[in-house]
């Protein structure tokens, strides 16, 4: 049912009367006022209407308008209880049936209300307007049928009132030597006031395709076809009776009028059926449009928005790579890839049979692979040759043919996985420079016969030449830390016995695993290494004529250095190594030297800009160290037992200073692990004692925060069980990850009503060997969440990184098996396990692959480092093998060549 609109409902009166004077008739004053006021907007063909009240006086009030349109009128009402009265009209309609002689402002109506004696009176300007018609855009998909909102605002309590909806069967008839399948979808259009009267407008629909070119030429890009893509089901007025209209046409009971729109009395919204061909080639996406014409009937106008666009989305299936964006595979193999569908291709019409019924065969589609042609930007250029891969199968690329390197894939009927392969053959030569990298696009052919919808995303691939296992030292040798430059060369620390005691090196591997530089940096009685960082600083100076100058590429490495005999006083010492461009070679720069009177063992080194920070233990004080005039000197005094010391280096202008240095600890033994940045300085330490507000017992972590520009101390959280707690790294990715072993849940201190800290009755799980586990914290370092890894047996975490924003990697040692995949070797294998970062419904975290290896002795991997965003380096440590450099993919895949 339509209910007409009306501009201001009756029960206004009431509830206007209860806020000036309440709305009884008892008590009165004797003054007559007016209450209420009046719309000063009307429009043509539509009912205006207001409830006055009124009050005072001593008998009930009569009501006069003056100086009104003739439209205009008023209904006397003397109910006591009111003293109301209504004013009521329909511009154009009421008073003459004047139409648009209606529209304009009308001055100074008056309103007046007396009881004979006294009187009030009230005046407003009205102005009618005109009641416009406009229509709205579209987006449709071929093969769907699109009610464009139609049942969901008919459902909705709050929906404007609307025409009947109509039917949307799909329609499917035969044109000549085609079959056609048809889908209706609507398109809106809107009246902008209920009108009192029917009121109906035609409607057209076109577009700008030049049937003077084929459909794949550029001036038909992009245009919609007349009578192929969408349908006009009416007669377009060239007299033209085409065959398709006969199946467009309303069916019986279906009360659409093929071009015009009819808005029943009461009515806002009202539809437009057009029919979109589902056609099966891949095309881009295509528009025509809808205008209104002519309004035939009703006190109506066409607005401004009179004509809106429909965008015809194409409904071929979309292909995509299955791979990851980035992919690596060895030099001299062959692998093959999959291009996926989103949907199968399906089947389309073939041809009529005798009995002139459709005749439906599997479709066919073909999806072109191409070699990317043009570098765009430095980060996404190819470097490989035509002679360093081989795609199967290839395009025709006889000489002349100018047909770009690439393949076709094809897919038939259910089909929605096709493979094509790449060959790397094995050429033999060793090319300075970062991976060879090979761009592949899927390509959009408008037009071609099964084409498909293109999508944005390519494939890399990078050509791996990395052997599988690089011998890097023998167990009397200490290998730590692993970091690479921008031409993919590895960097390692190494520890070597010599004649005086130890001799800290760096080692320089090229990517194909030989090692072609070696740097003597420290000797001492003891060298324990901390850490190496390379860094790009933009050159300013650069040839812009010369692309490998762009950055200075740095090196930052760090080893705790002792001199005394006893080899038992270490201090800090810090080199820098750089070169001006990808091809030198690093030469040596600076050596910073810096410590307490005591022991200072730095465990993690942190470089950000020309800022270095250190993480580490000391049992000395550090009252008598240099520092800037005016920083904070608070904290320098040693609690006894060994503390953690944070400082931070500052590298500017061909000088070094410390900037501050805080202590950190209890009157235990307290050590440091791990540290990361986030705004400020976060580091992970342990603690046989108390830090924070409480302590667990036996061996806690905690986690220190002190800012980044001053060392101040910002908060400090305890964490751990009751049992000896081991703790190894911190990262953030969405939240803090603390990885530690324990055979107890790992916890951190909470409120007295949290449920996660250990009660007095509370025991927690207890296992029978120390477990693998990592304690998630947010931003805010609160909401703790703790994850046992591994099945069985003795686990424990080295390190732990992020592999991307969705994705953590593990490293460690277990002596049972990580995950149910995995076989345990014998004594401790190495592991790296990758697991999604969001927690699922289920509150499990997801486990995306496991790799455990080794030996039949104590293996474990110490060191994970993600080069580039593609290729993972592992520093994997062997009682048997030694220290040995792989790598692998970001799927868990080793990589090894040949």
């Amino acid at each position: 049912m339509i209910i007409v609109k009306r501009i201001m409902p009756a029960f206004w009166v009431c509830f206007l009367s209860i806020w000036f004077a309440g709305c009884s008739s008892e008590g009165d004053s004797r003054d007559v006022r007016l209450l209420g006021f009046a719309p000063v907007k009307a429009w043509l063909g539509v009912e205006y209407y207001y409830n006055y009240g009124g009050e005072g006086g001593q008998v009930p009030l009569d009501y006069s308008l003056s100086n009104n349109p003739s439209w205009l009128s008023i209904e006397k009402d003397n109910n006591l209880a009111r003293q109301g009265v209504v004013l009521r009209g329909v511009p154009g309609v009421t008073g003459g049936n004047n139409g648009a002689g209606d529209l304009g402002s009308n001055k100074g109506v008056v309103l007046m209300a007396t009881d004979g004696k006294d009187s009030d009176t009230y005046s407003f300007d009205l102005k009618v307007w005109e009641n416009e018609l406009t229509l709205s855009p579209a987006s449709v998909r071929e093969g769907e049928i699109d009610d464009n909102g139609a049942k969901k605002n008919q459902d909705s309590p709050d929906a404007l009132a609307s025409c009947a909806i109509p039917d949307l069967d799909v329609r499917k008839f035969r044109v000549d030597d085609d079959y056609i399948t048809a889908y209706p979808v609507l398109v809106k259009v809107e009246l902008g006031q209920a009108s009192v009267q029917t009121t109906r407008v035609k409607y057209r629909l076109s577009s700008n395709y030049r049937e003077d070119f084929e459909e794949t030429d550029e001036v038909n890009r992009k245009l919609a076809r007349p009578n192929r893509d969408f349908f006009i089901d009416y007669d377009s007025g060239t007299g033209e009776k085409t065959a398709f209209q006969k199946g467009l046409y309303p069916m019986p009971g279906d009360s659409f009028v093929p071009g015009v729109v009819t808005f029943p009395p009461g009515a806002r919204l009202c539809y437009i059926r057009v029919y979109i061909n589902e056609d099966k080639v891949g095309e881009s996406d295509e528009s025509f449009s809808v205008a209104l014409t002519e309004v035939i009937q009703g006190l109506a106008s066409i607005g401004p928005a009179k004509r809106a666009n429909v965008a015809i989305l194409d409904n071929e299936p979309v292909a995509s790579f299955r791979d990851a964006n980035v992919v690596i595979q060895n030099e001299g193999t062959e692998a093959l890839y999959t291009i996926e569908l989103d949907k199968p291709p399906g089947r389309v019409f073939d041809h009529f049979d005798d009995q002139g019924e459709p005749v439906f065969v599997d479709n066919v589609i073909r999806v072109k692979v191409r070699l990317q042609e043009k570098n765009d930007g430095r980060n996404n250029r190819v470097t490989a040759e035509m002679s360093d891969f081989v795609l199967a199968p290839s395009l025709d690329d006889t000489p002349g043919t100018d047909v770009t390197p690439g393949t076709y894939v094809t897919f038939t009927g259910d089909q929605t996985e096709a493979t094509f392969s790449i060959r790397l053959p094995d050429d033999g030569d060793k090319e300075s420079g970062p991976d060879e990298k090979v761009i592949l696009h899927l390509v959009d052919e408008p037009g071609a016969s099964g084409a498909v919808a293109l999508t944005e995303r390519k494939l890399i691939l990078r050509i791996n030449e990395w052997p599988q296992d690089l011998s890097v030292g023998s167990g009397a040798s200490m290998v730590k830390s692993i970091t690479t430059d921008r031409q993919g060369n590895v960097m390692l620390l190494v520890v070597e016995p010599s004649e005086s005691g130890q001799s800290g090196k760096i080692r320089v591997y090229n990517r194909f695993g030989e090692l072609t530089r070696e740097y003597l940096a420290v000797s001492g009685t003891s060298v324990i290494p901390v850490g190496i960082v390379f860094d790009a600083v933009f050159n300013s100076e650069q040839d812009e004529k010369d692309e490998t100058d762009d950055y200075i590429n740095q090196l930052t490495a760090a080893f705790n250095v002792a001199s005394d005999q006893e080899g038992s006083r270490h201090d800090i010492v810090t080199l820098r190594y750089s070169k001006l461009h990808d091809f030198a070679e690093y030469s040596s720069g600076w050596r910073y030297q810096f410590g307490s009177a005591g022991d200072d063992r730095a465990t993690v080194m942190m470089v950000r800009g020309a800022s270095i920070y250190f993480a580490g233990d000391t049992d000395g004080d550090w009252q008598d160290v240099t520092l800037p005039s005016g920083a904070d000197r608070s904290n320098l005094e040693n609690k006894g037992n060994g503390d953690v010391f944070v400082a931070s280096l500052i590298d500017q202008n061909d000088s070094r200073y410390l900037k501050w240095v805080v202590l950190e600890g209890s009157e235990q033994e307290d050590k440091a692990m791990d540290m990361s940045y986030l705004g400020q300085i976060n580091v992970l330490g342990s603690t046989k004692g108390q830090v924070g507000s409480k302590a667990f017992g036996g061996t806690d972590g905690f986690i220190g925060q002190v800012e980044y520009w001053s060392g101040q101390k910002r908060k400090v959280i305890q964490i751990g069980s009751p049992d000896n707690d081991r703790f190894s790294f911190l990262h953030f990715n969405l939240g803090y990850w603390i990885g530690g072993s324990s055979t107890r849940e790992i916890r951190m201190e909470t409120r007295d009503d949290d449920k996660k800290q250990y009660g007095v009755d509370e025991v927690g799980p207890i296992y029978e060997a120390p477990r693998a586990q990592t304690l998630f914290l947010d931003n805010k370092l609160e909401e703790p969440k703790t994850v046992v890894w591994g099945l069985d047996g003795q686990s424990g975490l080295a390190t732990g990184i992020k592999l991307d924003s969705a994705t953590n990697l593990l490293s460690g040692s277990t002596s049972g098996r990580i995950a149910e995949s995995a076989v345990n070797l014998g004594g401790k294998d190495a592991f790296i396990l990758a697991y999604g970062v969001k927690e699922p419904e289920d509150g499990k975290l997801e486990t995306r692959w496991a790799r455990q290896f080794g030996t039949v002795a104590d293996d474990e991997v110490i060191d994970l480092h993600l080069h580039d965003g593609y290729k993972l380096f592992y520093l994997w440590k062997s009682d048997q093998a030694g220290y040995t450099l792989g790598a692998m993919d970001k799927k868990g895949e080793f990589l090894g060549y040949p």
